[in-house]
């Protein structure tokens, strides 16, 4: 089960950061602003986006919002850039627009809470001996 913190405002909030991404799908590619949520594990597109894109759901999965309540979405994946870089990644298809954590972390980046922007962090690599 996977945890989604669904948020339905694009009013800047404190402690919230909303960053410009560009999503690209078999029709075309769309730059949007998301809500940035660490508390999310995948990144979320609305259902609109994905048929705008051609996005199609490869499978469902069952999903816990952050209110308790338990519900089936779509999952797709969708190339994601994040200022200059650009990945493959899973895409969970439901309500709203946002960047989840692993994304997040997959292209190197972190939330400044102090600033609410993306801080570019280096990759760590672990030496095994």
């Amino acid at each position: 089960m996977i945890l989604i913190r669904a948020k339905h405002s694009w009013n800047s909030v404190v402690g919230e950061t909303i960053a410009e991404i560009s999503i690209r799908g078999p029709k075309g590619s769309r730059t949007v602003g998301a809500v940035v949520d660490t508390g999310a594990t995948n990144t979320v597109i609305s259902k609109e986006l994905a048929d705008e894109l051609g996005i199609a759901a490869a499978r469902a999965d069952e999903v816990m919002l952050a209110d308790g309540s338990i519900d089936k979405v779509g999952v797709g994946s969708a190339e994601v850039e994040i200022q200059g870089i650009r990945q493959v990644v899973p895409v969970y298809i439901y309500k709203d627009t946002l960047i989840g954590l692993t994304t997040l972390e997959a292209a190197g980046f972190r939330v400044n809470p102090i600033t609410q922007t993306l801080e570019k962090v280096p990759g760590k690599l672990l030496r095994v001996p």
